[in-house]
């Protein structure tokens, strides 16, 4: 016993054993007694009998510190009423399990490890796996899943065990949206906006459905199939079209010649026809000069010859190269009449006239088509003299001359009606015959001799 427990010396405690205190008293027959009365404290722990729990136990102090005397004083007992319950250090929540066999001695509420075993708050009979406290039929997120059914995080609601979408995958397998049936772990990823593989990404390059643009420097529309971006969605600067041969030059790309849409080239002179001359990587069109409109492949008038082929005038068909009478002209040389070989553009007897110039005689040269003499009338006309206007096919012939050309003389003959002869004197007398004696002053017309 501890002799100092209850403060008070033993030499002390001795002293009032054996000689008591003083006290004034009245005895019961009125006398005051003044004896000094007897305490009594056997244990001597300094607590008199009559206060002490048991005054043979040094151990068990005075009644008002432990009011059960069970040894635990009040502030310590969980129940100083009751001697069988247990003290604060071996039971913290004082709920009557010692703490070494409480799940949670701090809460009075909390399972026992004797019916909860990894103390998850389910007992072992309706507890899954009752060595994990981490499964449990608790449903803390209220998801409709436990972690004995497999919920994977019971304090997120939106993550659970259960597959909504039916696609195999439930959010804890880490179905990013599972009311999407085409959106799982590992599904195929589409330029739709949504993260379909529940990667994190959205409309990766990867996608099944990506595109691949081209760059389209020169701003026409059409991109250059060297120079790539795969993207889900058109980026700035680029085109969905892979065919520009020459993407610096805004005028050069497929279909520029609007008559021969399949080449890659250039159409300076807007006629439709690509430049016959344009070098690789172009390509090369028909147009033998794309400077000209005038100067293409068409065969506007079906002849045969285009412009390009040196047809004179490609909207009129008489009009062309071929040389059908095979006599080195062709109507666009200016044959008259390219089924007539003897009408041509030569001038054999090089009188200045052809035979389409109508020279009746293109191997006679003093037959031609000039009227020298003005008289309407050519050597091709039949003007015998074309130097004397008073021979030509329409003149009457004289008496003895042949001035109608046709080779004969059909003048007539003199009778005395016809006829006056004058003298120069009054005596004058003429023959009795008269003859012809040619053209004897030279006037071109035959005289008369009398």
């Amino acid at each position: 016993m501890n002799p100092f427990r209850w403060g008070v010396p033993a030499s002390f405690l001795c002293f009032l054993a054996f000689s008591g205190c003083a006290k004034d008293d009245v005895s019961d027959d009125g006398v005051e007694d003044t004896s000094t009365p007897v305490v009594v404290d056997e244990d001597q722990d300094g607590v008199p009998a009559e206060e002490d729990c048991d005054d043979t136990n040094g151990d068990l102090g005075a009644i008002t510190e432990d009011a059960d005397c069970d040894g635990t004083l009040t502030a310590e007992d969980c129940d100083d009423a009751d001697a069988e319950s247990t003290g604060v250090a071996d039971d913290a929540d004082c709920d009557g399990t010692l703490t070494a066999d409480d799940c949670d001695d701090a809460d009075a509420a909390s399972t026992v490890v004797a019916e909860d075993q990894d103390c998850d708050g389910a007992l072992t009979a309706e507890d899954c796996n009752d060595w994990d406290p981490l499964l449990n039929q608790d449903d803390a997120d209220s998801d409709g899943s436990t972690t004995c059914d497999g919920d994977c995080d019971d304090i997120d609601a939106t993550v659970e065990s259960l597959d909504v979408d039916g696609d195999g995958y439930s959010t804890c397998d880490g179905d990013c949206d599972d009311t999407e049936a085409t959106t799982y772990p590992g599904a195929d990823e589409y330029c739709d906006g949504h993260d379909d593989n529940c990667d994190g990404d959205t409309d990766e390059d990867t996608s099944v459905d990506v595109s691949i643009w081209y760059a389209d420097t020169d701003a026409d529309g059409f991109g250059d199939a060297a120079s790539t971006d795969i993207d889900c969605y058109q980026p700035t600067g680029y085109v969905a079209d892979a065919t520009d041969c020459d993407d610096t030059d805004v005028y050069v790309y497929v279909g520029v010649a609007s008559l021969e849409p399949s080449l890659c080239t250039h159409d300076d002179d807007g006629d439709g026809y690509g430049d016959a001359d344009a070098a690789s990587p172009l390509d090369a069109g028909t147009d033998c000069d794309d400077a000209d409109a005038s100067l293409n492949p068409a065969d506007a008038d079906g002849d045969g010859y285009s412009t390009c082929d040196g047809d004179c005038n490609d909207s009129d068909a008489s009009l062309d190269l071929d040389d059908a009478d095979n006599d080195g002209y062709s109507t666009c040389d200016g044959d008259c009449d390219d089924s007539d070989a003897t009408l041509n553009l030569d001038d054999a007897d090089s009188d200045g006239y052809s035979t389409c110039d109508g020279d009746c005689d293109d191997s006679d040269a003093s037959l031609e088509l000039a009227d020298a003499d003005s008289d309407g009338y050519s050597t091709c006309d039949g003007d015998c003299d074309d130097q004397n206007v008073a021979f030509n096919p329409g003149a009457t012939d004289g008496l003895f001359t042949d001035l109608d050309c046709d080779g004969s003389v059909s003048g007539g003959s003199l009778s005395l009606s016809d006829y006056k002869l004058v003298g120069e004197t009054a005596d004058d007398r003429a023959g009795i015959s008269v003859s012809s004696a040619g053209d004897v002053d030279g006037d071109g017309l035959d005289d008369v001799l009398v």
